[in-house]
Order: structure tokens, then C-alpha cells, then sequence
């Protein structure tokens, strides 16, 4: 029989490597280090950007197809964006019995990504692309979906959307400016202001979990890229990731302590992919954390407890 769950683990000499990977598809995807608290969720697809298998590290869970992925109510549901039909929309999986619920926003001829929940939970942000996808816009709804509003405008792109921790302000990436910059606005849109300003592209955004710094993306999108971190005003910026490559994506640890992201490896004379790696916030002890055996990617971090 054709086995569905093709997962090798590499451990550490005489260290139990407490990490579990879940993997719906038939490929090899090897977990070489541990995490140093939590649980990672992560997409592993053929492409980057495409919807594929979103995978855990350390915890028991079965994977599901989506993409965008964010843990919420404390690590126990992943809320992320799935196609239905024509569009792809937003939906809540429960992580202890696999149950799923879409959440009705009202509306069906967008196409919805990157939620991501208030730290109350009573808010949710997110992305919706009309059609043409000439421009897209960060709306704010209840949690359930109901009264969506929207809190960007113009023609332009806007994405990313994440929550400070005190639930009052969201941190998202815009093209506005000619290149995307890093942006933060208050929780109903008011006073959006350009925090990276920066020639180079920024983007990515991630608030720590204690409020005083983001990490973002910056660099040239088709050469290198780091991951850097400022302060929540947009001083001190600080390249800690210093990559020779690519590096994209960060997520803060549940303390603050670390930050995951994707680094893009090239292995001719094979294609480029993507893997998970760690870092401390200040760059330093930098680990990866999956290897992608074939034609294949992971991206799209997201770390709880």
C-alpha cells in the first residue's frame, strides 16, 4: 500500500526529539532540529505562495489543506484561508477533533487570506482581492465574520495584517509608496503611517508578542533578502537574520525569545525550496528546523505554545 504519511525525523544522539510532523501528501520532509518551547504550523506545498498542507511540529494534529495559517485561543485552532468554489475564503479548524467552520464574512466574490484574530478574539483582519486583483484591502469584521469594514483604500496593494498585543493597532504592508513598506494603522484604520521607510522592499510584518518590536522582510525581492526587526514606532532598525539568500516571513515564539522564518536555499541543479528555520531575536543561534527532501517547499510559519 502506498504510504500517505511519508515523514522521516532525524535525531540528535541520545536527545528524544519531541517533535511530531503531520503530512497528508507523498514526499519526505525531515524535522532536523527541535523547538526550544511551542509548536510550529507551517504550508508545505510544490510552489511557494500556493495553498498545500498545512504541517505541525510539535504537536499531534492531523494536517489539512489551506494556506495562511495563524494559531489562535491559545494554540488550540488554526485560523487560515481555503478555497470553496471559485474563491478562497476563511475558516476555523479545532485542532482536538479536526472540526472545521467557515467563517461568513458575506463576502462571496472576494478572494479572502492572511487572517488574523485580535488578541481579545472579538476582531478579525484580513485580506480581500475582488476580482482582477488589481488592488487588494484590509477589511476588519467581528470574529464570526459579521459587519466586515473596510480599513484600507486606494489602488494599490495592501496585505499582512497583524494585531499589536494590546489589540489597538495593526501592522500591515502596502505598495503605496511605489514599493511595499511596512505600514501600522489604528484598529479602525485611522492614522496610517509608514513605519519602514525604506528604499529597499519591506515587508511581512510580525509583532512580538511583548509589543516592543516587529520583524519584517527587507531587501530585493529576487536576490537577498533579511529579516529585520525595529521598534514598534519604526526606530532601531536592526538586520539580524544577515542571509545570503533568502529569508522571509518571520514569527515571534510565544516569549518573544525567537523568531521563525523561511529561508530559500538553491540546490542545483535542482530548483530552489524553502524550509523552516529559528533564530533568537537578536539573530544568533540560527537553526533549521525542515528539510524538504524533493520538489518541495515550507513556508508561511506560525508558532503558539
Amino acid at each position: 500500500m502506498k504510504n500517505l504519511l511519508c515523514l522521516t525525523f532525524v535525531i540528535a544522539i541520545a536527545i528524544a526529539l519531541l517533535t511530531t510532523v503531520t503530512q497528508a501528501d507523498d514526499y519526505e520532509l525531515e524535522v532536523i532540529a527541535d523547538l526550544p518551547l511551542g509548536k510550529l504550523a507551517f504550508v508545505t506545498s510544490g510552489a511557494f505562495g500556493r495553498t498545500g498542507t498545512i504541517v505541525f511540529v510539535g504537536q499531534e494534529a492531523k494536517g489539512f489543506t489551506g494556506g495562511r495559517p495563524e494559531f489562535i485561543d491559545g494554540g488550540k485552532k488554526i485560523v487560515y484561508s481555503n478555497q470553496r468554489g471559485r474563491t478562497s475564503t476563511l475558516f476555523v479548524r479545532n485542532l482536538s477533533d479536526n472540526s472545521t467552520h467557515e467563517i461568513e464574512t458575506g463576502m462571496p466574490d472576494f478572494d479572502l487570506d492572511s487572517p488574523s484574530l485580535s488578541p481579545s478574539g472579538k476582531k478579525l483582519a484580513f485580506v480581500a482581492w475582488p476580482a482582477g486583483r488589481k488592488s487588494c484591502h484590509i477589511y476588519a469584521a467581528d470574529a464570526d465574520g459579521s459587519r466586515p469594514q473596510q480599513l484600507t483604500e486606494g489602488e494599490h496593494h495592501n496585505w499582512s495584517p497583524r494585531w499589536s498585543p494590546d489589540g489597538t493597532k495593526i501592522v500591515f504592508e502596502s505598495t503605496r509608496d511605489d514599493e511595499r513598506q511596512i505600514y501600522v494603522m489604528d484598529a479602525d484604520g485611522q492614522n496610517q503611517t509608514n513605519l519602514s521607510n525604506d528604499k529597499k522592499m519591506s515587508h511581512a510584518p510580525s509583532w512580538s508578542p511583548d509589543g516592543s518590536h516587529i520583524a519584517y522582510m527587507s531587501g530585493s525581492e529576487n536576490k537577498t533578502c533579511s529579516i529585520y526587526v525595529m521598534k514598534c514606532d519604526g526606530s532601531e532598525k536592526q538586520n539580524i537574520s544577515h542571509s545570503l539568500t533568502r529569508d522571509s516571513e518571520p514569527a515571534w515564539s510565544p516569549d518573544s525569545k525567537w523568531i521563525a522564518f523561511t529561508r530559500t536555499d538553491s540546490k542545483p541543479p535542482g530548483p530552489e525550496t524553502m524550509d523552516i528555520w529559528i533564530m533568537r531575536r537578536d539573530g544568533l543561534e540560527q537553526r533549521q528546523i525542515t528539510r524538504n527532501t524533493v520538489k518541495m517547499s515550507s513556508y508561511e510559519p506560525t508558532w503558539s505554545r
